[in-house]
């Protein structure tokens, strides 16, 4: 009776536990929705986001006010005036009234604060062959630009040392009194590229105006968030316009313009049960095969916790959420196995940076450098210390992507793992052979290639309808 009721007892004790460390977790989730609610409704506002980081720092910096200075800018529409009421540390309310023209007058102010100061921005309107701006120049934005103008723009890219990049959207430039390009910066997506200005105009302010103008165009266009691909030594000049590093090489350097972005993106996929060596791999899965599966596994087993990263591209026959979901499906079985998208920030075709460099052979080594650079700054904010790859031995882009991994991740304290590829009768196993079979409308011989998941997708006619339609 005595050990039994001592049975009772350590029952209830684990009992007690088990539901004391639901409601704790219950409370941290609950505290974490809330959290992740105010850093997503500051996001959503450029204003609140302005001011939460100038309160955070309670320091005066010229790219704060700066910042700030674009903000405005890039909310006003290109109207002649804008005013809101807000909130901001009086240090920098006197560094906007230093670096631009802008009236401020506090209302109800106490020490060190301007509460719900009044902020008045006057900003010239510049339409496409609109009237001329202050300094004798004039503004156009184009959607793209065609013809002659665009060969002209060629030309003095050119003379830049910059190339076009044939997926831009949006062009801003600004002409000299003699009706030559003078400054020019383009939108591609998410992405600011292609920016360059005269060194007769270098010093008189052109760079701005550019960047105003496409951020107005990508705000009516949803895109909340910009990068901005340039050379390293121009990173003072775009710090000062809002522009925060994410990654840099020898001759590429990658900028966002949200402060402190990458550290929030690689906070919100860490797990918080990861632990001891940690891996990582990252898989494009379109669509996700056995020899996908295999090189999971034995990345897997050769670390205690294996982050597995999914290309969010969204640009492969089988859409970004439908190859993540299969993932997820497949690996179900799986412990010690965290499964996470790339975000904006690993391999995205859409900021490939060869758009200034002269010899285009380069451009995949300083793209795979940047994807590297990008890598191990991820790798020291998760703890990660060792990446897997699958061997290639048939594409040489692959095999070359390898190598720069080979050389750069060791030197900087991650491990590289090349696995062997999955093979079937001495063939790899791969995504393309897939491809193929569904395309030739033989999508029922795929089953044993795949997993479950991925034969189960293919099993629904519509999303093999989707897939053709995308894949062509």
């Amino acid at each position: 009776e005595i050990t039994s009721a001592k049975q009772a007892l350590s029952r209830a004790e684990m009992l007690y536990d088990s539901l004391f460390q639901n409601y704790a977790d219950k409370l941290m989730n609950e505290l974490e929705q809330q959290q992740d609610a105010e850093r997503r409704k500051a996001a959503e506002n450029p204003w609140l986001t302005a001011c939460a980081q100038f309160k955070e720092e309670q320091a005066l910096t010229e790219a704060m006010a700066r910042a700030l200075i674009e903000r405005v800018a890039a909310n006003t529409g290109m109207a002649v005036s804008f005013s809101v009421g807000f909130i901001l540390p009086m240090k920098v309310v006197e560094a906007i009234g230093t670096l631009s023209s802008i009236p401020i007058a506090p209302l109800n102010g106490q020490e060190g604060f301007a509460n719900h100061a009044e902020l008045q921005y006057n900003i010239p309107k510049h339409n496409i062959g609109g009237p001329t701006m202050d300094y004798g120049y004039t503004q156009q934005l184009a959607s793209p630009l065609r013809g002659e103008a665009l060969e002209e723009l060629k030309s003095f890219l050119s003379q830049m040392e910059l190339r076009y990049a044939p997926g831009i959207e949006h062009t801003a430039l600004i002409r000299d009194s003699e009706g030559s390009i003078a400054a020019t910066a383009s939108l591609e997506g998410n992405v600011i590229k292609c920016v360059a200005v005269d060194p007769a105009g270098q010093g008189q302010g052109l760079t701005a105006p550019l960047l105003t103008a496409l951020r107005q165009k990508a705000m009516e266009e949803g895109r909340r968030r910009l990068f901005l691909y340039t050379k390293p030594e121009n990173r003072t000049q775009f710090s000062g316009m809002g522009f925060w590093e994410v990654a840099r090489t020898d001759r590429a350097l990658l900028m966002e313009d949200k402060r402190k972005g990458f550290e929030t993106w690689a906070d919100s996929i860490r797990a918080p049960q990861a632990s001891g060596i940690l891996g990582a791999a990252v898989m494009n899965c379109n669509p996700m095969t056995l020899g996908h599966l295999y090189l999971i596994e034995q990345a897997a087993a050769n670390c205690d916790f294996l982050y597995l990263f999914i290309v969010s591209e969204d640009k492969s026959a089988v859409p970004a959420e439908d190859r993540k979901a299969i993932v997820e499906a497949a690996l179900s079985r799986l412990e010690h196995i965290s499964v996470a998208a790339t975000g904006q920030y690993l391999i995205s075709s859409a900021t490939f940076p060869d758009y200034f460099l002269k010899d285009k052979n380069r451009a995949g080594e300083v793209w795979t450098d940047m994807d590297a650079a990008v890598f191990l700054r991820l790798a020291e904010r998760l703890g990660i210390s060792r990446r897997f790859v699958g061997s290639e031995p048939f594409c040489p882009v692959t095999n070359a992507y390898n190598q720069t991994l080979a050389r750069g991740l060791p030197p900087r304290g991650v491990e590289l793992g090349e696995l062997p590829r999955l093979e079937r009768e001495g063939i790899p196993i791969s995504a393309t052979a897939v491809r193929e079979l569904v395309r030739a409308g033989r999508w029922q011989d795929i089953e044993a290639l795949v997993p479950p998941a991925t034969f189960a997708w293919f099993s629904d006619g519509a999303n093999r309808e989707r897939f053709l339609a995308r894949l062509s």
